[in-house]
């Protein structure tokens, strides 16, 4: 499919000749003349035929133009009178995927943040004569609410106004909150709580901190608009497993999986960094490359004794002593 500026405006220029009733039909060499004088350049007969062509069978673009030779005027026309490029019907496959990201959508509603959602939703099914009534056919594993949520929007309107924050902030260890000046970076959501990513502004040094919104107390908007650093989200997390990014060196971890786990592990990789070292039919070495967290030794721990630790010996006792903890509590 021609992907080129000037292709998408020869088009443009053909489907204006083919829908305006007040001129005649235009002629082959009326759409060679005119695409040439808007483009400033001369367009060949060829051209022209090949874009004819492709706006009518090109799958690619999804024009499916009805256009037709009219032998008697020697002109071309289209053989439906209101049809136009800029209503380009869709494929079945392009229309699934719309009713797809709608299903999706819909069960967001009540976040404050989506509360202007329901209408625009509403106009899109009915212009692609989607059902509004059919049942749910996905089902995401979300809270009931998001705790925090009221936070989303006007973070979200910071962020992208570059606009610094005084935040209000009561961690679940202290009895006050405290008072942050912020440059707001990234709002992420992690295991259905949404976090706050942002920039400490400090005459002496810069720190980039991890807020849940679940604890935010009060957000200001300033008036001072600051320089987004080079905060690449992607490479902030390149080396993490879950929400806290450390500076810390990364570290070879190994993990033994029992058979019956392996399928799910290969399936859905912890990190991007993660391989297989050795697989026997009873189990399996897995290695990550990443920064060890307190949310990797939790993932560690939720599969019991279907995993063991074989490096490094640090993390290995570290969940030997969380284990023995464990076994207290049942004593």
């Amino acid at each position: 499919m021609p992907q080129n500026k000037h292709a998408l405006i020869r088009y443009r220029i053909i489907d204006e000749c083919l829908r305006n009733k007040q001129l005649p039909l235009p002629t082959l060499q009326n759409l060679v003349a005119l695409c040439s004088e808007k483009l400033g350049k001369k367009i060949s007969s060829s051209t022209i035929q090949k874009d004819l062509e492709a706006m009518r069978t090109d799958e690619a673009l999804g024009y499916r133009a009805p256009i037709e030779y009219n032998h008697f005027k020697k002109a071309y026309q289209y053989s439906d009178e209101n049809y136009s490029i800029e209503k380009n019907p869709l494929t079945d496959d392009e229309t699934f995927s719309i009713e797809l990201a709608v299903q999706i959508l819909q069960q967001f509603k009540e976040l404050p943040a989506m509360k202007n959602l329901e209408k625009p939703l509403q106009k899109m099914m009915t212009s692609l004569s989607i059902e509004n009534n059919q049942p749910t056919f996905i089902q995401l594993d979300k809270p009931k609410k998001y705790a925090g949520s009221k936070w989303l929007q006007p973070l979200t309107e910071n962020i992208k106004n570059k606009k610094a924050i005084e935040m209000s902030y009561q961690s679940f260890q202290k009895q006050h909150s405290s008072t942050y000046i912020l440059e707001p970076l990234l709002l992420k959501e992690y295991q259905q709580r949404w976090y706050l990513i942002a920039q400490t502004i400090d005459k002496e040094s810069n720190y980039i901190l991890t807020f849940g919104l679940d604890r935010i107390t009060d957000v200001k908007s300033s008036n001072k608009i600051f320089k987004a650093a080079q905060f690449n989200a992607d490479e902030y997390y390149k080396n993490t497993f879950g929400i806290t990014s450390l500076d810390e060196p990364t570290e070879k971890v190994q993990l033994q999986f029992s058979a019956a786990e392996v399928p799910y592990i290969k399936s859905a990789p912890w990190h991007d960094s993660q391989k297989i070292i050795k697989e026997t039919k009873n189990e399996c070495v897995f290695e990550l490359n990443l920064v060890i967290s307190h949310e990797l030794k939790m993932k560690i721990l939720s599969y019991g004794s279907c995993v063991k630790i074989l490096k490094p010996n640090h993390l290995k006792d570290s969940i030997k002593n969380e284990i023995e903890q464990m076994k207290k509590n049942y004593l």
